[in-house]
């Protein structure tokens, strides 16, 4: 009864102006808000002259509040439908983020795999592709779109804390070395594909030497990334399913978890920066250091990924055993010290005449002197050095 006499103070419809928006039936998710801000309206209106701009903003208030009671009803339905987990262990999530530690690393270290990251791609797509821009902003948490597409699903606001949390204590001795690595990988990107990104400001006294900031990375691709690994892990899905979910369950972690500054949460981030004190350093980044970048030894981050290295490179067999066809056509007759002349007075044309003089001279002067030694290599050109020799003998 009690209860009748107290659902009787609220009103069927919004009271605010222009709304019309009915009053949610039920039990009430908000009802201590709704019973204090009805006892606040009651007690203006016992003033036969109450101020009608009090009045108008406290019915505001009242209309935000059935909008957030309808959202919550909304979206708990909605997870009732979608089998979304209705909490989740927070020391789980930061176990599970610790065992990711060596693909968090490839994603920084090599371009291979950022380039092979959906959401690295959803950044870039979030973004507009204009990565020197945004990586120059002084608030990146301004710009809507990318902060949308970096939200962690059903995780929410908490989930997304933890998993910061626990990046900074995984890369905890190795942040202030990681920016120039993180800056020559997106660079890698950058270079495969030049006509899809910005450039960066042409006054090298206004631009900043990295590309993007480490915890930009990080809060933008790191952690949305963890999330959508744990979200495939607790609902069985693969990679591309769970980046859908995290995006349709974003608005539902918001409403149902987003106190990331909780007493609970608050002493699991202290007890990481403790445990990043004792952990190792991680990765080893000296390995990387001592490393000379060439064709033969290139530093991990210059792995080409198989989506951008389409074009085959011509090069010579790859042992001087590797068996090449040879034909008594590739034997013409030498040519004599007196150079021959067609009716035209052209020199007959061949491989040294479609040469440039500079080349020419070099392979002349390389070229070996006539020995008896010659006559041996002959037969030796069609075991081993078949196409090496040739070329020597006949320059």
């Amino acid at each position: 009864m009690a209860d009748m006499d107290q659902r009787s103070r609220f009103p069927k419809t919004c009271p605010n102006s222009g709304c019309s928006d009915p009053f949610p039936h039920g039990a009430l998710n908000m009802q201590a808000e709704f019973d204090h801000i009805f006892s606040k309206r009651d007690k203006l209106l016992s003033d036969p002259r109450h101020d009608p701009r009090k009045l108008e903003k406290i019915n505001q208030d009242i209309c935000s509040h059935i909008k957030h009671e309808n959202d919550i009803r909304r979206l708990d339905k909605l997870r009732s439908m979608r089998g979304w987990p209705v909490s989740f262990d927070f020391d789980d999530i930061v176990n599970r983020t610790l065992s990711l530690k060596q693909q968090l690393a490839d994603l920084i270290l090599s371009d291979y795999d950022l380039h092979n990251c959906v959401v690295w791609d959803d950044f870039l797509e979030s973004i507009d592709y204009k990565i020197h821009k945004f990586g120059a902003l002084k608030e990146p948490y301004d710009h809507e779109y990318a902060v949308l597409r970096a939200r962690c699903g059903y995780l929410g606001p908490e989930g997304a804390f933890l998993i910061h949390s626990t990046i900074l204590r995984i890369f905890h001795h190795t942040l202030l070395s990681l920016p120039k690595f993180l800056t020559n990988t997106i660079q890698l990107l950058i270079d495969e594909r030049p006509q899809d990104f910005d450039s960066p400001h042409p006054d090298s006294t206004r631009r900043p030497w990295y590309i993007l900031p480490i915890d930009t990375f990080i809060r933008f691709v790191l952690v949305p990334h963890v999330a959508v690994y744990l979200i495939s892990q607790d609902m069985g899905v693969s990679y591309t399913e769970a980046i859908d979910i995290k995006d349709d369950s974003a608005e539902y972690g918001e409403m149902f978890h987003w106190n990331d500054k909780s007493p609970r949460i608050t002493s699991i981030d202290k007890a990481n920066f403790v445990a990043a004190q004792d952990d190792f350093p991680f990765p080893d980044l000296s390995s990387l250091r001592n490393k000379v970048a060439s064709p033969t030894n290139p530093l991990p981050a210059k792995t080409l990924s198989p989506k951008r290295s389409k074009k085959t490179v011509n090069k010579l067999p790859a042992s001087p055993m590797e068996e090449v066809v040879v034909t008594l056509e590739d034997f013409p007759p030498r040519n004599s010290k007196t150079k021959t002349k067609t009716k035209t007075g052209e020199e007959p044309a061949s491989r040294i005449s479609k040469m440039t003089k500079p080349e020419k001279e070099k392979k002349e002067k390389s070229a070996p002197k006539e020995n008896p030694i010659r006559i041996q290599l002959f037969d030796f050109v069609f075991s081993s050095l078949r196409t090496k020799l040739f070329r020597a003998l006949h320059m």
